[in-house]
């Protein structure tokens, strides 16, 4: 007994379609389409695809954005967010909000 997969177009409910995927704004999308809906959304993107240049896989990743800090100065940063009424952790991760709030508090221009 054979299974048969058929996938439909996301727009018109077509047969045979095929995953596509596409990126704007910071954002990948998954839709399904037909070979013909595939090369009408290619020909409304290739002015757009022709003046651009493709982002290397780094660009897209997001960084990570951590401030070079010393354990002693974790330890302050800490001790100050607890006297303020911060709720934290003893351990790990200081949120950005906190480090954002001493920052400010220490007259700090942290570069991340």
């Amino acid at each position: 007994m054979t299974t048969r997969s058929i996938v439909e177009s996301d727009l018109s409910g077509a047969a045979d379609a095929m995953e596509t995927r596409l990126g704007y704004a910071d954002t990948w999308y998954v839709v399904d389409l037909t070979k013909q809906e595939q090369q009408k959304l290619e020909a409304v993107l290739e002015p757009y695809l022709g003046s651009g240049r493709r982002a290397l896989a780094k660009d897209t990743a997001r960084k990570r954005e951590v401030p070079e800090t010393t354990s002693q100065e974790r330890d302050e940063i800490r001790a100050w967010a607890v006297e303020q009424g911060f709720a934290l952790a003893d351990r790990g991760r200081i949120p950005k909000k906190i480090m954002a709030a001493y920052d400010r508090a220490h007259e700090v221009n942290r570069a991340a």
